[in-house]
C-alpha cells in the first residue's frame, strides 16, 4: 500500500505523510520513528478530502504497513479546514482503493 521512503528514519520527523487508519485516509505530521512503527499527529476528518487540526492533538503510532505515503502539507481552503492536493487525493484514494 505504501508508496513512503525506502528508509524510516528520523529524517521524516515533522514531514508531512498520511496514514491509514481503519482503511480512511488521515494527513498528519510525522513526530517519531522507531524499527515497526511511525508516530503522527493527525487531522480530523470532515467530508472528501477536508480536513481539519483538532483542538487536542491526535497523536498515535501508527505500524509501518499503515503509512501510505509522503505529501506537501495540505493547502488551507476557507478559515479552518484544508486539503491534499487534488491530484494526489485521487491518487491516496486509489491506493486504498476508496
Amino acid at each position: 500500500m505504501s508508496t513512503g521512503p525506502e528508509h524510516f528514519d528520523e529524517s521524516l520527523n515533522g514531514k508531512f505523510c498520511v496514514v491509514s487508519y481503519d482503511g480512511k485516509p488521515y494527513p498528519g505530521i510525522v513526530q517519531g520513528i522507531d524499527d515497526t512503527e511511525i508516530e503522527v499527529n493527525v487531522m480530523h476528518n470532515i467530508g472528501p478530502n477536508r480536513f481539519f487540526w483538532s483542538r487536542m492533538q491526535d497523536v498515535l503510532w501508527y505500524s509501518l504497513d499503515k503509512f501510505v505515503t509522503l505529501i506537501p502539507p495540505p493547502t488551507k481552503v476557507g478559515s479552518r479546514h484544508h486539503q491534499i492536493q487534488p491530484q494526489l487525493w485521487e491518487s491516496i484514494k486509489e491506493l486504498l482503493d476508496l
